[in-house]
């Protein structure tokens, strides 16, 4: 929901998950402009690289 919301408000969304495929979910079917798995020994750079000029507002999905 929260990433709808962003893009309807045309926002640029970058998602965090775990796995390919959770990130995949998330650019193909959520829409984020970009998704990058935490788990990537690379996930400082690679969201660095993502975010670009910086993060205006954050969005935390609930635990089960």
């Amino acid at each position: 929901m929260a990433v709808r919301l962003a893009k309807a408000a045309d926002a640029r969304v970058v998602a965090i998950a775990c796995g390919r495929d959770r990130t995949d979910h998330a650019e193909q079917v959520l829409g984020a402009d970009v998704a990058v798995d935490y788990r990537d020994p690379a996930f400082p750079e690679c969201l660095a690289q993502a975010e670009g000029e910086g993060i205006d507002v954050q969005s935390r999905r609930s635990p089960r």
